[in-house]
């Protein structure tokens, strides 16, 4: 019996030792080691490594990256292209040569310069006497520098630096307009523009007709007292921008101004629409400084979905913190495209005015008429011995009294005058022609 109870532990002892091996990850092949390891090195999600603000070369960031980069598979070609049946070897091939050209994207093409471009470049040249070294000291200079570096936000940007650049002009403008009313650009798939700064006209200015026929392409937004028809746009970005990114709105802003643009000229009827000229400016602005001014101009595309292809082009660039020069060499160019812009906006406004008449001004015309070709009820008097000069004043008398009427109104007969009330009009008028009271002057 004891040698029974003896035996009883050891085989228990024995049997845990055994079972022992199943849950040791170390004797585990290397196969199942390994993949146990790249689960556990897969839980890091990846919004760790986007959050992160920077991250140090070490073994895990290679491979992470090599998860990002080269284990995906090849990727298939987007549905954009059309093709049910694509060969990859010659999609490949397409693209280790370059890919498709976006040169009509960017505009840097100096052969698609808008042929105004002398005399945009000549006018914006033009010096500035607000901008002189005895207006714009360098003491103005130094706080605007400061100004400028006291900006930590794209809105502090746009509120205290740039009204120092773009100062002061009796010009129609407003600041973060979401342009909602505008027709889409592209398949609507894109955000419609919101641009930081842009130049307009009144509403007012334009006939009411033509604004309500045009509306998706120069009203920007369903509020009626919006500066419509704009064709100068800024973009600014903060010590936290993009200044590509920058850029991009900039050429967005540049295409609907210069589509709008297009648009009431087409209705003008001018025979050539696409005259090849740029009647559109945009700007950016970034904190560090640097200012630039691009043209937009439309020129027409060979593609039957969309005939229309707008191009921005490069006019300068400024360094507006570096010196006092430089800064009234850059805002003398930014104010003087503002004022340009006026000036083209004003023209085609006045144009497109033309082409429609004041609808207003037709009715009270038709219904004057109407009204004073009327029949009168006064019965026939015989003729008086009155001067023309008195009845020229009762005439006046009778077009200012109906011109305060409303139409179709029916008027009192004028009371009657008796012999010396005439007698002593009579001699008013006389005196005042300078014949004296002896007698009339009939003309």
């Amino acid at each position: 019996m004891p040698s029974v109870k003896a035996s009883e532990p050891h085989n228990r002892k024995r049997q845990r030792s055994e079972a022992k091996p199943e849950t040791d990850f170390s004797r585990q092949p290397t196969a199942k080691r390994q993949k146990l390891k790249d689960h556990q090195r897969h839980q890091t999600p990846s919004s760790f490594w986007d959050n992160l603000s920077r991250q140090w070369l070490t073994r895990r960031t290679l491979r992470e990256f090599d998860r990002r980069t080269v284990w995906p598979a090849v990727l298939v070609p987007p549905y954009r292209t059309g093709e049910e049946n694509i060969d990859l070897a010659k999609l490949k091939r397409f693209a280790r040569h370059g890919g498709p050209s976006l040169g009509d994207i960017r505009g840097s093409n100096r052969a698609q310069r808008p042929s105004n471009w002398a005399e945009i470049n000549e006018r914006l040249a033009q010096l500035r006497p607000s901008l002189s070294p005895s207006q714009f000291s360098e003491a103005v200079f130094e706080t605007f520098q400061q100004t400028n570096e006291d900006a930590l936000t794209e809105n502090t940007v746009m509120s205290k630096a740039f009204p120092i650049i773009a100062g002061t002009a009796d010009i129609t403008s407003q600041e973060h307009l979401y342009f909602g009313n505008l027709k889409h650009l592209t398949d609507g798939s894109i955000m419609k523009a919101k641009p930081d700064f842009y130049d307009g006209a009144r509403p007012a200015e334009l006939n009411t007709q033509v604004r309500e026929q045009l509306s998706e392409y120069i009203e920007p937004s369903a509020k009626k007292n919006a500066p419509c028809l704009p064709n100068f746009f800024t973009e600014a970005k903060g010590p936290d921008g993009s200044a590509p990114v920058c850029e991009l709105q900039a050429m967005y802003d540049g295409a609907m101004g210069a589509r709008g643009v297009h648009e009431l000229r087409s209705y003008v009827g001018q025979e050539t629409p696409f005259d090849n000229k740029a009647y559109t400016i945009t700007s950016t602005y970034h904190y560090s400084g640097l200012l630039t001014i691009y043209t937009t101009h439309p020129t027409a595309s060979e593609s039957p979905t969309n005939p229309t292809e707008y191009r921005i082009i490069q006019l300068n660039s400024f360094a507006m913190t570096g010196n006092p020069e430089t800064f009234r060499q850059g805002a003398g160019a930014l104010r003087n495209a503002r004022d340009w812009a006026k000036e083209k906006r004003e023209e085609l406004i006045a144009a497109a005015n033309g082409k429609v008449p004041d609808a207003e001004y037709s009715d009270l015309v038709s219904s004057t008429q109407s009204f004073t070709s009327q029949p009168s009820k006064e019965p026939t008097r015989p003729e008086s011995e009155t001067s023309a000069d008195e009845l020229a004043l009762d005439a006046d008398t009778f077009t200012s009294s109906s011109r305060r009427a409303p139409v179709g109104a029916r008027t009192k007969p004028p009371p009657p005058v008796s012999s010396n009330q005439r007698s002593k009009k009579t001699r008013r008028v006389n005196n005042r022609s300078g014949t004296g009271s002896g007698g009339s002057q009939v003309i």
